[in-house]
């Protein structure tokens, strides 16, 4: 082949100027979004982190925490939400959480407590709809209407969901079961069933602290003997919930 054939070869094979600056432009474009959204998923995860610092460390203390401790931990939480590139519903859900904090030891439906467990709500609404089959979403959906006093339509659909997308998940059922006992009394009987069902779960799945914090709750807010004439006799551990029922078979 002679030179010049193959200088028309190559002239034919490349891709004209306008074509090159065109692929060009794309790719520095590109490179741009990639960058922003690395870097707003940088600000968002390091927010993340601090909001979970902040909640552990009330968790472990068990009390509520300080107002310059709080406003550091809420404008985190609004910054990990805001900077996410699209809708976070992990995000959404520590919101939530955070929110349900900020008056830990108030009883429910509180007046003082009511504008910040509201918005605990509203965040969870929204984790509900960025991921709707995620159990903890609805279990905290529940809790939040529970500190609200809520016990309505869709309180009950949340422990519904929380059971049904995370039917054997320890940390789901015994949330499910804590608060199922706390509302006890103003639960609608299928609402009772769905609840029993908890407890024989999360005694199955939990170890025996568990069952103790279950028998404390159900005796500070439920009837014990009840509940435990409800339960299937061969769940485990149910003795050591019971443990002060003298009147089961």
């Amino acid at each position: 082949m002679s030179h010049s054939g193959r200088r028309r070869r190559r002239s034919n094979s490349a891709l004209p100027n306008w074509q090159q600056q065109a692929l060009l432009i794309l790719l520095l474009c590109a490179g741009l979004v990639l960058a922003s959204n690395g870097s707003r998923l940088l600000v968002s995860g390091l927010a993340g982190y601090q909001v979970q610092v902040f909640i552990d460390d009330w968790r472990s203390k068990n009390a509520m925490p300080s107002p310059a401790a709080w406003a550091v931990a809420e404008a985190a939480a609004n910054r990990a939400v805001a900077w996410y590139p699209g809708v976070s519903g992990k995000h959404l859900e520590q919101r939530g959480h955070l929110y349900q904090w900020q008056h830990y030891q108030l009883p429910y439906a509180d007046a003082q407590a009511s504008s910040a467990r509201q918005a605990s709500i509203d965040s969870l609404r929204q984790a509900i709809a960025a991921r709707p089959h995620w159990p903890d979403n609805h279990l905290a959906l529940a809790n939040g209407k529970l500190l609200q006093w809520q016990l309505d339509a869709e309180f009950n659909q949340a422990l519904q969901q929380a059971s049904y997308y995370g039917p054997y998940r320890p940390r789901i059922q015994l949330g499910l079961a804590r608060i199922g006992l706390q509302a006890w009394p103003a639960l609608k009987p299928a609402a009772q069933q769905l609840i029993i069902q908890s407890i024989e779960r999360s005694l199955l799945l939990n170890n025996s602290n568990a069952a103790r914090q279950l028998a404390s709750l159900a005796t500070s807010y439920a009837d014990l003997n009840s509940i435990c004439q409800q339960l299937d006799k061969a769940t485990p551990r149910s003795d050591i919930l019971c443990a002060g029922d003298t009147e089961r078979p």
